[in-house]
């Protein structure tokens, strides 16, 4: 009885820790990347990207290589803060994981 115990605590502390581990990271459920525009926001916000269910985010740390309108990228990030009362329209600020060009296959076109 002790055993089966001790296996049941330590399967539930690793499912525990492994889902915080990655909470803040954002990708498909398959471990992609995430769809995404780059876009300019209105009143100087600079860069944001506009993900491909049409939320807008700000990235604190966008490459100059990928710093051109209308970009489709590649993206995986990690959630820093929300953003509240920003006349950006962006609903949160994140950090750039990896990021990469977007290549559309024949199958993928027209998601934006």
């Amino acid at each position: 009885m002790f055993r089966l115990l001790l296996i049941s605590l330590l399967v539930f502390s690793n499912v525990v820790f492994a889902s915080d581990k990655n909470k803040n990271k954002k990708s498909d459920d398959d471990g992609s990347y995430v769809e995404a525009m780059i876009t300019v926001g209105n009143n100087g916000c600079g860069y944001l990207l506009q993900l491909s269910n049409g939320h807008l985010i700000k990235p604190t740390n966008l490459p100059k290589k990928f710093q051109h309108y209308d970009t489709k990228v590649l993206v995986k990030f990690e959630d820093l803060k929300a953003i509240t009362d920003s006349p950006c329209s962006a609903e949160k600020e994140v950090n750039i994981l990896e990021i990469k060009n977007f290549k559309a296959s024949r199958k993928s076109q027209g998601k934006f």
